[in-house]
């Protein structure tokens, strides 16, 4: 093989190579951060667990939450991180707290850390109730894959149960361990 043969070659296969990489490195990944001021690095860390699993994104982008709800909260972060590299939602932590009654801290006192983790996930149970996700009515109806599996179904319904009986706040949060469990799954 001659030498210009073999330099053809060579720039062939460096061009077989650059191309691909070059339109990789072209599409747009969300790689923003969120600052950790204040101690809301466990916000910080269950929201973007959230927006690193595909199917939770592909939902929000293609749903329209009420006006004022946590889903709608949520939906804006998700907008406002894939075009910026670094943001500080202090505020927004601040009306997320104020929606749960304060259930967690966002502001470098002693709280709870996991309940956010469980206001998150009864507020999307609740979003659900509302018609955003696929209730299992909807999922016989259309025959298409349902974004709940049958146990989280049950877990709701019996959360949903639970409030309407009142059942007493120790009683639901022993099982949040359990809860964490069979929600969390569903967004990966």
């Amino acid at each position: 093989m001659s030498k210009r043969k073999t330099l053809f070659c060579i720039v062939f296969l460096i061009l077989l190579f650059l191309i691909p990489m070059y339109l990789l490195r072209r599409q747009r990944t969300v790689m923003c951060g969120l600052k950790n001021h204040h101690n809301v690095c466990y916000i910080n860390a269950v929201l973007q667990s959230l927006f690193s699993c595909e199917s939770f994104t592909t939902m929000l982008e293609s749903i329209e939450p009420e006006n004022g709800s946590v889903m709608y909260y949520i939906q804006n972060l998700w907008n406002d991180m894939k075009n910026n590299t670094l943001l500080n939602r202090l505020g927004l932590y601040r009306r997320l707290a104020s929606m749960s009654n304060f259930l967690f801290k966002y502001d470098n006192k002693p709280g709870f850390t996991e309940n956010f983790l469980e206001f998150i996930t009864i507020n999307l149970d609740e979003e659900k109730v509302k018609g955003i996700f696929l209730d299992e009515e909807n999922f016989r109806k259309t025959k298409t894959s349902c974004f709940f599996s049958k146990n989280q179904h049950g877990m709701l319904s019996w959360y949903q149960k639970s409030m309407q009986t009142q059942t007493p706040i120790w009683i639901r949060f022993e099982i949040l361990w359990k809860k964490t469990i069979l929600h969390f799954p569903r967004y990966l």
